[in-house]
Formats: C-alpha cells, structure tokens, sequence
C-alpha cells in the first residue's frame, strides 16, 4: 500500500464520536480555566480583605478574628470545591483522551 492510499483511507474514515470528544475536551480545558481562576480570586479576596483590617487598624485577635473568619471560611471553601470539580474534569478528560486515543 502507498503512502496516499493510506491517507484516503484515513480521510474517510471519521468517528463522529471522537470529533465529539475532542470538543468536550476543549470545553473542559476552557471550564477548568475558569475554575483556577475563580479559586485564586477567592483566594485572593480573604488575603486583600486580612491587610484590608489591618489598615484600618484592626489588630487584637478579638477584633480581627470575628472579622475575618466568614470572609475567610467562604473564600477557602470556593476555592477548594473550585479545585475538587476542575480535578474531577480533569479525571474525565483523560479518560476521554485514553478512551479515544487523543
């Protein structure tokens, strides 16, 4: 067999659900961005919000502590359930990947 009867035979041949799966992997990789980005914003919102009390001049735990906490417990929690669901994603995407040959 030629070289180019092998490329018409691979021409033809087309898995749709291969095509398919290379567009979820895309829309995976784009959603897995977003999801890091997401998690260094809440990341970086408690850090901003923590100098923020100290500027204002917070600086007994006794004040500080009360202030911070929720911003702090809401931004952790964001960022690790960001985390967790763009590693699941990722999980998928190599399943896909090793199911299609990608």
């Amino acid at each position: 067999m030629d070289s180019t009867e092998i490329k018409k035979e691979n021409e033809t041949d087309i898995n749709p659900e291969k095509e398919q799966a290379k567009k979820i992997i895309k829309i995976f990789f784009v959603i897995r961005i977003v999801l890091w980005v997401v998690a260094f914003g809440a990341t970086a919102y408690w850090i901003y919000y923590s100098f923020h009390l100290y500027s204002i001049g917070i600086h007994l735990p006794e004040e500080y502590s009360p202030l911070l906490r929720p911003v702090l417990y809401k931004g952790l929690l964001i960022a690790v359930v960001s985390l967790v669901i763009a590693a699941l994603l990722h999980i998928h995407t190599a399943k896909l990947k090793k199911k299609f040959w990608l």
